[in-house]
């Protein structure tokens, strides 16, 4: 079934490493009726067995949600993963030569509001990665977490332990503990990105290699995934490696993280001031532009009758005020029409401190502003060319001019600039 969760941006991928026969590692992304659903099980047993009890874990997980509605996530991420252990232990019962197989498990909904629910067995981990930070949000099931949690060793010296793949709970044994659930849900800011792996990547790269790469927005979400497996590969590839990657393209919460309610109304009431005289001023720019290409349409018509315009040579111009303040790192969004679709874009000026992220179906066209500071030289007009195709296949170029303006207060930083909740783009 089809839900709309498209402020959402997926990447996933796996693959058998560089010394496993097989690949025993399962992922799956579905829509149930009110919640997207990411899942990522890394099975023990043997190539088959493991590859059994993973793959048992996931068609469990996906048949449970589909065939339930919760309207607790905490509820249906408990539910379902019980109803994997239950599956393994089940197959096992019925192929006694499967018997001792097992799985990781983690599991991540997406609930309609756009908030966040986790919940894990076994050492396959969640992180978030938010404003180049990496927080690791599972604590793995195993021997050397215990050790951790006693103080006995530090979190470094367990990434080398030589019992470090010694889980303490996993899907598949009689006497399973319950899952981990998430405390309160997370409520993701634009650019907030969950990464779901099996410990084929974990294991291999450290999290500072792992945000770097989730944190490079220049390349696409799916190419950050594969670039992670290809590390964990280039680092020995000694395990299965699996990984997803949901970003979040837009903010969840309707408000500033820190949302002391004048200084939001305040910065509300300036930016809207702002944009309307700037929109005032670049009215008749924008009427000009289009003025001139009825013109030179009607007089391309005037010479031949019979000779039609192709839609390709139209330019649609559009000039968008955007609001900088010195800290900000944010999205403007620009939903593409119904009947549109992204082919293609560059970025015609500015290239030196904004850059572009598509959705992966083509709807949207994220821009945001890279992470550093503005000179003074920087702030002048930002511009984008991108080609969109109708579903007549007709095409036509959207240029859109982005206004740089400087916040009215630089003291209080703007983590949500994000204007298309009023003037979304292509609207």
């Amino acid at each position: 079934m089809e839900t709309n969760f498209e402020f959402c941006l997926i990447g996933k991928c796996s693959d058998t490493g560089r010394v496993r026969k097989a690949n025993e590692d399962s992922m799956d992304v579905f829509d149930t009726d009110n919640m997207k659903v990411f899942v990522v099980c890394d099975g023990m047993g043997g190539h088959v067995g493991g590859q059994i009890a993973s793959q048992t874990a996931i068609a469990a997980i996906k048949n449970f949600m589909l065939s339930h509605i919760f309207t607790d996530p905490y509820e249906a991420i408990h539910n379902a993963i019980i109803a994997a252990n239950d599956a393994i232990i089940k197959r096992a019962q019925t192929q006694p030569e499967l018997n001792g197989m097992g799985s990781t498990c983690v599991m991540l909904v997406v609930t309609r509001d756009g908030k966040v629910y986790y919940g894990h067995t076994g050492d396959s981990r969640i992180y978030i990665v938010a404003n180049h930070q990496i927080t690791q949000l599972t604590k793995d099931h195993s021997f050397v977490q215990t050790l951790v949690d006693q103080g006995k060793i530090s979190k470094e010296q367990a990434e080398h332990h030589p019992r470090k793949n010694e889980i303490t709970n996993a899907l598949g044994i009689p006497d399973m503990q319950p899952p981990t659930l998430c405390g309160e849900p997370i409520e993701p800011e634009a650019g907030n990105c969950f990464v779901l792996c099996s410990d084929g990547l974990s294991g291999m790269i450290d999290d500072q290699h792992i945000e770097r790469v989730v944190s490079k927005h220049q390349i696409n979400i799916q190419q950050r995934a594969r670039k992670l497996v290809e590390m964990a590969n280039e680092a020995g590839g000694k395990d299965n490696i699996t990984v997803q990657l949901v970003e979040f393209v837009v903010s969840t919460q309707n408000k500033k993280i820190n949302n002391k309610a004048s200084n939001k109304n305040l910065y509300r009431a300036a930016s809207l001031a702002i944009i309307v005289i700037l929109a005032a001023v670049f009215a008749a720019l924008i009427i000009a532009a289009f003025i001139f290409l009825g013109k030179n349409k009607a007089e391309k018509d005037d010479s031949n009758e019979n000779e039609k315009v192709p839609m390709e040579q139209i330019v649609q111009v559009e000039t968008i005020p955007i609001l900088y303040a010195k800290g900000s790192s944010a999205f403007i969004d620009t939903k593409i029409p119904d009947n549109e679709s992204i082919v293609d874009y560059k970025i015609t000026k500015g290239e030196q401190f904004i850059e572009i992220v598509q959705s992966e179906k083509g709807r949207y066209l994220l821009v945001r502003w890279m992470d550093k500071d503005f000179s003074e030289a920087d702030l002048k007009n930002a511009e984008i060319e991108f080609l969109l195709i109708t579903d007549k296949k007709n095409e036509y170029i959207r240029h859109i001019v982005l206004v740089v303006i400087r916040a009215p207060s630089e003291q209080t930083p703007i983590k949500d600039n994000n204007l298309s909740g009023e003037t979304p783009l292509g609207e």
